[in-house]
């Protein structure tokens, strides 16, 4: 800790590191990728003895776990790498596995000519060499705006006349994700030469032609026509022009069943249309695709599914089989009437850029791990943003949707909401708040204490501090807010978090109620309730000393029974004597004295 930071400060500064705190952990961190680069070294040595040791030390650097995610990074900087052996890269690949899912960096955009060299790569003899290749493609096409430079060239290949399968095998999927990346990128038609009317009737025309009766030759020519048709439906003012030949070739007639449906499956993707999405329990578990303004009505269900409007705010229902007729915001999560941990997702998919873009990363996240959740994350945030901004007071069907949004999404909400909007009661709130809280930030709390994770701390005690809580009435515990708080250092404890334990050790507010308070072993008195309420000193006391492997009940401490927070994990402590108390200030000057003394240094 640095010297001149009291104790006050401490509680007021929440998770934010300490000078010293941030310069322990980048040192920490250093010193692994030190470790790592040189290990990566030793895979590729000739030496059979050193490659063993050093897949034997990477594999003990899986198991610690405060240095995967670190690991993950790592590994994921260097398998995009070209310059990586195959040997290697199928040991880091197996090691990946084990690791958290990671993001790679952010691709910054390459010389043109490494985008040449890459795509040809993926035709060279070696397949390690095609590996590296792909790989690194992969990477860079997580920036949006090298879908289409990444695109073009991977389309020449694919047109340029016949492809050995194994070549088209690597090409195919990589175009797609490129394609998808740059249909979800804002339109960017530089380096695309422009659609003539001549290509779109000649397309038309090869697109209907008879697979049946052509040759290899042939069915490849209806391919690409149908790959050049819809990368032609993607410009805005090419929409009409291919609509008006798909509908002008159908009408001629004289086609089989196959290429009718190729054709209408086009002119189907020029209609307005949008999504109706259902998550429940942070998973997308079912997706209603309807045509805006043309009702639709599923197997089984009583009534059509009819949104005659829509735009990037509202949409318009007429009809539904879950959502009662009305508007309802677009973008954002929409509660479920009668299910709790369920959410509707209204998607607009005004144009068939947008309908292609959200095709894509629909089927993109079953592919890539953590792609859902990052979705989640997103909707999640439109949603709290939005609120956040009108001021909204959340209702009892909105905090229940709470178990099927992101929790940090959550968390980072609640600290400026608890801010934002007054504490107000809600007399409905009913059993499924496990801490029986009757108000609006009490029932965020209740959320809080099951879910909630760091990014929360700060705005909620800034809030504690400005008094934003309205008192709780029996069987709701009194201290709910420094529950939630404590519950939070239990499940996603940060760096700094023992200091700030430390620095609420001469609080005694009470956490819970004295009448049903009662120490572990045996009843409270009758007499004095109060003398075994859990504090909120003690609690964090007994979590500091936890953390740190020392016995709570050695150093003094009594842990309490509150009966209205029996399913919160956490265990709840009084101070057995005042010399209890003084026994843990005492110890935890000892624990710090060598860091000040470093700090003074």
């Amino acid at each position: 800790m640095l010297i001149g930071i009291g104790v006050a400060a401490m509680v007021a500064v929440g998770p934010r590191l300490w000078a010293e705190e941030l310069g322990s952990v980048q040192a920490g961190q250093e010193a692994l990728r030190h470790d790592f680069a040189r290990l990566i070294e030793d895979l590729d040595s000739d030496q059979y003895e050193t490659r063993r040791e050093a897949a034997r030390r990477l594999e003990a650097i899986c198991e610690r776990k405060e240095a995967a995610p670190l690991l993950a990074a790592e590994i994921q900087r260097v398998l995009i790498s070209t310059a990586v052996s195959f040997e290697v890269r199928q040991r880091l690949e197996h090691l990946r596995t084990r690791l958290p899912d990671t993001p790679p960096a952010p691709a910054q955009e390459p010389a043109e000519e490494e985008l040449d060299e890459l795509v040809t790569q993926l035709g060279d003899d070696s397949y390690g060499s095609r590996l590296a290749a792909r790989r690194r493609l992969e990477w860079l096409l997580t920036n949006p705006r090298l879908g289409g430079p990444i695109m073009l060239r991977l389309k020449r290949r694919l047109d340029g006349g016949e492809l050995p399968l194994d070549l088209a095998q690597w090409l195919e999927p990589l175009y797609d994700r490129a394609r998808g990346a740059w249909l979800s990128d804002e339109p960017d038609f530089a380096g695309f030469p422009p659609v003539q009317p001549e290509q779109i009737v000649r397309w038309v025309a090869e697109l209907a032609q008879l697979p049946a009766t052509g040759t290899d030759a042939v069915n490849r020519r209806v391919e690409v026509a149908e790959r050049e048709l819809a990368d032609a439906l993607a410009r805005d003012e090419c929409v009409e022009p291919v609509k008006h030949a798909l509908q002008q070739r159908l009408a001629q007639g004289d086609l089989d069943a196959q290429s009718k449906h190729r054709l209408q499956k086009l002119i189907d993707l020029t209609q307005p249309a949008m999504v109706a999405e259902y998550w429940q329990d942070c998973r997308h578990v079912g997706s209603q695709h309807l045509l805006v303004d043309v009702p639709s009505l599923s197997e089984g269900a009583s009534r059509p599914s009819h949104f005659d409007r829509i735009d990037e705010r509202t949409a318009n229902c007429v009809s539904g089989q879950n959502l009662v007729p009305g508007e309802y915001p677009v973008g954002v999560a929409i509660p479920h009437p009668r299910v709790d941990a369920a959410v509707f997702h209204l998607v607009n998919l005004p144009t068939p850029r947008r309908r292609m873009a959200y095709e894509y990363l629909t089927a993109y996240d079953k592919q890539l791990p953590g792609a859902e959740s990052r979705r989640l994350a997103a909707m999640s945030r439109r949603t709290f943003d939005r609120w956040l901004a009108e001021k909204h007071v959340i209702t009892d069907k909105e905090l229940r949707a709470f178990q099927t949004l992101e929790p940090a999404e959550i968390s980072r909400f609640a600290a400026q909401y608890f801010l934002a909007v007054d504490d107000r009661p809600l007399p409905r709130l009913d059993d499924r708040y496990t801490t029986g809280a009757k108000t609006l930030h009490g029932a965020i709390c209740d959320f809080l204490i099951r879910r909630g994770t760091r990014d929360v701390i700060d705005g909620l005690t800034d809030a504690i501090k400005q008094d934003r809580f309205l008192p709780l009435e029996p069987p709701s515990p009194a201290g709910l807010p420094w529950i939630a708080a404590l519950a939070v250092v239990e499940r996603d404890p940060w760096p700094g978090v023992d200091a700030w334990l430390a620095g609420l050790l001469d609080r005694d507010e009470p956490l819970g109620n004295p009448s049903q308070s009662a120490p572990v072993d045996g009843d409270a008195p009758a007499s004095a309730p109060e003398d075994v309420q859990a504090t909120l000193g003690a609690t964090a006391a007994g979590l500091l000393l936890n953390r740190c492997h020392q016995d709570p009940q050695q150093a003094g401490l009594e842990a309490v029974n509150e009966a209205a927070l029996e399913e919160v994990e956490l265990v709840f402590y009084r101070f057995a004597s005042p010399a209890a108390r003084e026994h843990v200030r005492r110890w935890w000057a000892e624990q710090r004295q060598p860091q000040e003394t470093g700090s003074a240094e």
